[in-house]
């Protein structure tokens, strides 16, 4: 959920979750909930298909960086441009001045 001064949630949400790109191209942004959670959680059933995945760090309110990083799906690096397709569909403001970009994690 994005407000309408472009942050997501709210002003002071921050941290690092995880995501997944589904097959529709939706992003789905959630938390491990302190336990070992695991990226699938996010779209249900037991062997989901999607496609990206990886965590996104958010600052006040903002995305300041995405990478490809899921040890359960281990996207490739051509999953960047999914990555990027889907994210680029945010307002600007949804992402921080300083944004540190799309980091690609090898497997």
């Amino acid at each position: 959920m994005i407000t309408s001064d472009g942050k997501i949630i709210g002003k002071n949400f921050g941290g690092k979750y995880m995501y997944v790109v589904d097959e529709q191209g939706m992003i789905r942004i959630g938390t491990r909930a302190q336990q070992h959670m695991p990226h699938p959680t996010l779209t249900g059933g037991l062997d989901p298909t999607v496609r990206a995945a990886g965590e996104v760090d958010i600052r006040a309110g903002q995305i300041y960086s995405i990478n490809n990083l899921s040890g359960h799906f281990r996207p490739s690096p051509d999953s960047l441009g999914t990555i990027y397709n889907a994210f680029s569909r945010l307002p600007d403001n949804a992402f921080k001045a300083d944004f540190r970009g799309f980091q690609v994690f090898y497997f």
